[in-house]
């Protein structure tokens, strides 16, 4: 009976972990596709911004809208919708004639993407609360790993000479694996109940200052690090004159770094705690942002793009870990992920608007203000409450 609870525990790790591979591959592609994509649609940098925008308005919308249809109808059900709506999402895509329907698509796949994500870590960290942190970490790096493996497979079909269309439908391929490894996984052995909205609950949860606070932690940063990696591609091919395919290389090496980060932060997560990271990685990203968007071409900027890609990894993870302490019901977790959400619609919005008026060299280097900003925040906000939480779980211990 226990080899039976393991297999099942496994397979549900392993399960979460590859939904989150999922939602980060299919969340990436805009951006990372972005030039060939604006070249189809002849789209301006304001214009591609908005194009973004409309990627990760799905991602906000439908992932509140699924940990609210968790709570009624349970979250295998609820990602068996997801993983269904992306796959009419990216067969859609394939078959786009226009831009508007390319970017109604493209909203309905990031918010199933979205839901991945959201119920991914949720579930993740219910299998076993005490390694909680642990395993937020491991399923958020199997999300590098999927931001990693988009830049490689756009890059070598790109190289053959396919279209841009083509990765879309790569991403059909594995939409069905994770509905077969859904079924194998027996997320729920026992039949579901459903469970009642608590409104009372919520509104005190999402009222609590400090969980507002970590919101807004995870608004700036998931904006700052959506821009980021959607903007990069197209920085390397407006800014520093490399074709396509290798930009995608490079902004690879970035995705590779983050999953390195991943395991190094998974080790670091056993003796520091989670604020201290996330706090210590914000002040490195802001100075890195800057040396990558001045270093060019040159031998600097690998090593300035692989630091980069390593404190990135270690911000996210925590500050949902940290916050999700203060409420763990399924609609707090969407609620933290949707803030992210809203970062993103308005964050890449103002870069390209800013690389239109400036340049996006510069627009893009305005990131690191407010990453030093997120590290105040939780140095000053987020970091009292959870070390007070903290000195309380250890004085029940000793009780």
């Amino acid at each position: 009976m226990n080899n039976r609870t393991n297999l099942n525990r496994n397979l549900a790790i392993a399960f979460c972990c590859l939904a989150l591979f999922t939602s980060g591959l299919a969340l990436s592609l805009s951006g990372i596709l972005l030039p060939g994509i604006s070249f189809s649609f002849q789209l301006s940098t304001w214009e591609s911004g908005i194009f973004l925008s409309f990627n990760f308005a799905g991602y906000m919308t439908l992932l509140i809208i699924g940990g609210i249809l968790a709570e009624k109808i349970g979250k295998k059900k609820t990602i068996s919708i997801a993983i269904i709506g992306a796959l009419i999402a990216a067969l859609a895509i394939v078959w786009s004639n226009g831009l508007w329907q390319a970017a109604a698509m493209t909203f309905l796949l990031a918010g199933c993407a979205g839901i991945l994500e959201s119920m991914g870590c949720a579930l993740i960290s219910e299998i076993n609360p005490s390694r909680s942190h642990f395993l937020v970490n491991l399923a958020m790096g199997s999300m590098a790993v999927g931001y990693l493996s988009a830049a490689l497979f756009s890059s070598a079909f790109l190289s053959l000479g396919l279209n841009w269309r083509m990765v879309y439908a790569a991403v059909i391929l594995i939409l069905m694996l994770d509905l077969l490894f859904l079924r194998a996984a027996r997320l729920d052995n026992k039949k579901e109940t459903v469970k009642k909205l608590d409104i009372h609950e919520k509104r005190t949860i999402w009222l609590n200052k400090y969980f507002i606070l970590g919101c807004i932690c995870m608004l700036l940063y998931t904006g700052i690090e959506v821009t980021f990696f959607s903007w990069l591609t197209t920085y390397f091919v407006l800014e520093v004159k490399v074709i396509h395919a290798v930009s995608l290389l490079i902004v690879g090496f970035f995705y590779l770094s983050m999953v390195l980060g991943r395991i190094i932060y998974g080790f670091l997560i056993r003796r520091f705690k989670a604020v201290n990271i996330a706090v210590l990685s914000c002040f490195v990203t802001a100075p890195l942002i800057i040396a990558v968007m001045h270093a060019g071409i040159s031998g600097p900027i690998y090593l300035a793009i692989f630091l980069l890609g390593i404190s990135f990894s270690g911000i996210s993870p925590f500050i949902i870990a940290a916050t999700g302490q203060i409420g763990s019901r399924d609609s707090s977790y969407s609620a933290i992920m949707g803030s992210g959400g809203i970062g993103t619609i308005i964050i890449p919005a103002l870069v390209g608007f800013t690389g239109d008026l400036i340049n996006i060299r510069t627009a893009i280097s305005c990131l690191a203000p407010l990453m030093v900003l997120i590290a105040c925040i939780l140095l000053l906000g987020i970091k009292p409450i959870c070390s007070h939480n903290y000195n309380r779980k250890e004085s029940e211990m000793v009780k």
